[in-house]
């Protein structure tokens, strides 16, 4: 990589976690938002607090790809405190509302998430073998986790096509009755069709529209079975989770 280059992804890599990270619980904000006073001009910058996979999948990217380039062990710190974060599930980053830790899940999209798995294969190819092994298996874990919820949840078998939402109680009564066996019911949402998976019709209930793909949830499927394949090249399309 030229030297030019090299400088600045170091200088965006160092911005983001100074500028970015949360501190309580090391996880990547969204961004940030101006602050400004009583006659509307911008004094100062906060953080945005809401926190999605791809925020902290970019990032592992970015810290495995400087730490093979440059070796600085600071890369490597950065990317296993972010692994751990985001396979915490005592975390922001989890739907923590079910009781079930098993049951727990990213309150994201597919097209956010593919970003973290391509992260959770980047940290495993530069970091296997340098950051403790239970790490590295909870990231493996997760990535297969993952890969197994959106085939067995998100995969309608009527079309082969995706649903974007990683949120079973926002799609449709069958959705709900699975989510409500996967909590066990214990500390479950109630059911709340979302238009995210509906045809978008003024003046119609979300409940009575139909149920719709998009090209970006099933290319962002495509796109995390592609990235979990690289750590785990096989699975068994029946086995429960």
């Amino acid at each position: 990589m030229p030297v030019r280059q090299l400088k600045y992804a170091i200088a965006c890599c160092r911005w983001i976690f100074d500028k970015l990270q949360d501190p309580e619980d090391h996880l990547i904000c969204d961004g940030l938002e101006p602050v400004k006073n009583d006659h509307g001009q911008i004094t100062d910058y906060k953080r945005n607090y809401c926190k999605w996979t791809y925020n902290q999948g970019t990032p592992l990217s970015l810290c495995a790809i400087l730490y093979y380039i440059t070796r600085d062990e600071w890369y490597k710190e950065q990317a296993e405190k972010l692994a751990d974060a985001a396979t915490d599930r005592n975390r922001e980053l989890f739907d923590r509302t079910p009781e079930l830790e098993s049951a727990r899940f990213y309150h994201d999209s597919v097209y956010f998430y593919q970003l973290l798995a391509e992260g959770f294969a980047d940290f495993i190819l530069y970091f296997e073998g340098r950051s403790p092994e239970p790490l590295i298996q909870r990231v493996k874990d997760e990535s297969l986790r993952n890969m197994y919820y959106v085939y067995t949840y998100l995969h309608d078998p009527n079309d082969d096509l995706y649903f974007q939402t990683y949120e079973l109680f926002r799609i449709d009564k069958p959705h709900y009755d699975q989510y409500l066996e996967l909590t066990q019911g214990k500390g479950a949402r109630n059911y709340e069709p979302g238009g995210g998976e509906r045809e978008k019709i003024d003046g119609v209930p979300i409940e009575e529209r139909k149920l719709t793909k998009s090209l970006i949830a099933c290319g962002a499927a495509a796109r995390i079975f592609f990235q979990a394949a690289r750590l785990n090249p096989r699975f068994q399309a029946n086995r429960k989770q």
